[in-house]
């Protein structure tokens, strides 16, 4: 009699310990449904055709005469929101 209490007592504990971590198997395997690519998301575009990024020298006293030309033309060039 005791005997058959103790193995109920084991197959008990083994089926609590399987029924824990398959659970825990089922959590790990599920499709998370938060992250990843959404649509409409990231940085809209300033422009409306493709770009490109340049570089090119100028005198160091020119620099911010330069700066300054291209991004007046830039603003022109934006859409607007």
């Amino acid at each position: 009699m005791l005997i058959g209490a103790l193995w109920e007592a084991i197959i008990l504990i083994i089926c609590l310990f399987l029924k824990a971590n398959l659970s825990k198997l089922d959590n790990m395997t599920a499709k998370k449904e938060w992250g990843g690519a959404r649509l409409g998301s990231g940085a809209k575009p300033k422009y409306s055709e493709k770009t490109t990024t340049i570089a090119f020298r100028v005198p160091i006293s020119k620099v911010e005469e330069v700066k300054q030309i291209i991004k007046n033309k830039q603003t022109k060039w934006k859409i607007k929101n």
